[in-house]
């Protein structure tokens, strides 16, 4: 089933913060009814996802950053370079979701 919501993510890369798809004009109860209904998920807190996301992505931001580089342009199938190595860009202010402050 094809909703705006679904829409909207899809559009984002199947990812996005919670943020974002408010400010797109979703509300908190209607993206909370699609993760109660299982139509999409939430990774971590402040993202959510659809089956589609791709895992190097929620991984990204489970640990609280994003993904750069060679497995950025990966992930959007512009370039799959020869690298084996997971680029991520984590801001040392940021902790990984799960970690006790």
């Amino acid at each position: 089933m094809d909703t705006p919501l679904l829409t909207d993510l899809t559009r984002l890369g199947n990812l996005a913060p919670t943020r974002r798809l408010v400010d797109l004009g979703h509300s908190r109860s209607g993206i909370q009814r699609a993760l109660a209904s299982g139509t999409v998920l939430r990774p971590c807190r402040g993202w959510i996802a659809t089956a589609q996301a791709s895992q190097l992505a929620v991984t990204a931001v489970v640990r609280g950053g994003k993904l750069t580089s060679a497995t950025a342009l990966s992930s959007m199938q512009a370039w799959d370079g020869m690298s084996d190595f997971v680029h991520v860009n984590v801001s040392p202010h940021r902790r990984p979701a799960g970690t006790p402050p």
